[in-house]
């Protein structure tokens, strides 16, 4: 496809003779840009101008990137310390995304240090250029371009809440297991991500997920664990609501002498990234943000909203019954204690399994069903046992008994924490299988195989 149908494909607000006036700038002058990149040993940036339309920047290997970053151009995110809107590379007709990052207090440089750091890691976001300059304020700037993804995970869950059927539980899950992916490898690294979020997650026309925005991460050693900064909202885990943490922050010194980023291990640890996954977690699961902020965010005011978390999440979010579930992971990422949290280790071993696909335990119309079915076929197994009056049948009794009080207390228990967006029963994404499941996750293991070995008797 051709420079200009590509401009008009993308920028409705590029004029063609600005265009005609790019495609001129650009072939009378790029020998000279890449002979000044070669000096700088880094790309050379040029300014936008009455004759060049829009800025460019020449790479050391002689490609010519345009820049669409006038106001009048498509912004396609922006961030506290950035903007980012869409880059093409003239030689390629690729489209970019374009960030622009001020460097305050050494913003820029870290999350380009970043991108150095982790490139060619699975699961991140790969760096293609970069260029330094100083803006017409004499501000120094950088801007990074990355291969540009027209959705992030936060535009799936959108529509994942319009239209959940048109995504099942296998596709979720997909997408989970690489954001959980994501999140063991930077752990191990011992990097923590501090603004995790759907947001900062591109996505792909075929769900493949990477993370982007590396402005936050650092090492839990580095002197800005320290920090409150990054993630908001229920993302953010609520050892941040601590009223007098800055303050806390300001003053905790060891022996008069300034404090270390060990000092504030109980502040910004793995375990922050850990609440931040369950915020996706649930998202991707239930479609909707829980029931506990949904309920917390009309009475409190915000600054006292995460104070008030303490006292719901344990409360509202029962322990499930099994630990090969995705509720079971959910549960321990939303721990008030993040030193009872998941950790990024059992997460890898988790990822060794095959986890569960659906909403078990909250799925209310279909446990109640399938329990509902077990608990008539074994009182009828029961009564028949019973009129029997045979003592081969007296150990099986016990058992069934033991299994009939256990069915009636998980159908109270789901009774209890209904899902506000329960399943039908008759779905057609669950399978025989994952009815069992529920059954032995029911039972839990040793009463299951239990059940599984009482005979079968017919009624007289």
């Amino acid at each position: 496809m051709s420079f200009y149908k590509q401009v008009r494909m993308h920028q409705q607000t590029i004029l063609p003779t600005e265009t005609r006036q790019i495609y001129e700038q650009i072939q009378a002058n790029r020998n000279i840009w890449h002979e000044q990149a070669l000096k700088l040993n880094e790309s050379y940036y040029v300014h936008s101008s009455k004759s060049l339309p829009r800025s460019v920047f020449c790479s050391v290997d002689n490609r010519i990137y345009i820049l669409f970053n006038k106001a009048t151009d498509l912004l396609i995110g922006k961030g506290a310390a950035k903007n980012v809107k869409l880059a093409l590379c003239f030689d390629t007709g690729v489209w970019m995304a374009n960030s622009s990052i001020h460097n305050v207090e050494g913003y820029a440089q870290t999350e380009l240090d970043n991108f150095i750091q982790l490139k060619g890691t699975p699961g991140m976001c790969q760096m293609q250029q970069y260029v330094r300059y100083v803006n017409k304020n004499n501000e120094p700037k950088i801007r990074i371009l990355t291969p540009w993804e027209p959705k992030t995970l936060f535009n799936f869950l959108v529509t994942i809440s319009q239209k959940p059927d048109d995504f099942p539980m296998k596709m979720r899950m997909n997408v989970l297991r690489q954001v959980f992916n994501i999140v063991v490898t930077l752990h191990k690294k011992n990097i923590l991500i501090r603004d995790l979020k759907p947001s900062n997650i591109l996505m792909s026309t075929d769900h493949r997920v990477s993370l982007t925005d590396f402005g936050m991460l650092c090492s839990e050693n580095d002197k800005r664990a320290r920090e409150v900064a990054g993630t908001t909202s229920w993302f953010a885990p609520p050892e941040y609501a601590d009223a007098s943490l800055q303050e806390h922050l300001k003053e905790k010194d060891v022996n008069g002498k300034p404090a270390t980023a060990a000092d504030f291990s109980d502040i910004n640890t793995k375990a922050l990234d850990i609440w931040s996954l369950g915020g996706i977690v649930h998202s991707l699961m239930y479609h909707s943000q829980p029931n506990w902020f949904q309920s917390l965010i009309e009475e409190h005011a915000h600054v006292d909203l995460l104070n008030a978390v303490s006292g719901a999440v344990e409360s509202v979010l029962p322990k499930p019954w099994h630990e090969d579930s995705v509720q079971h992971l959910l549960w321990r990422m939303f721990m008030i204690d993040p030193a009872k949290r998941l950790t990024s280790e059992e997460l890898e071993t988790a990822l060794k399994k095959p986890l569960l696909l659906i909403r078990e335990q909250n799925d209310s119309y279909l446990v109640i069903y399938v329990l509902e079915r077990k608990l008539n076929e074994f009182i009828r197994k029961r009564d028949c046992m019973i009129q029997n009056k045979s003592s081969d049948y007296e150990e099986s009794i016990e058992v069934l008994k033991l299994v009939i009080t256990k069915i009636y207390q998980r159908i109270t228990e789901v009774r209890k924490y209904p899902d506000r967006s329960v399943l039908n029963k008759k779905n057609k994404y669950y399978d025989k299988n994952t009815l069992t499941r529920i059954y032995e996750m029911a039972l839990g293991q040793e009463l299951f195989e239990k059940a599984k070995q009482i005979p079968t008797i017919e009624a007289d």
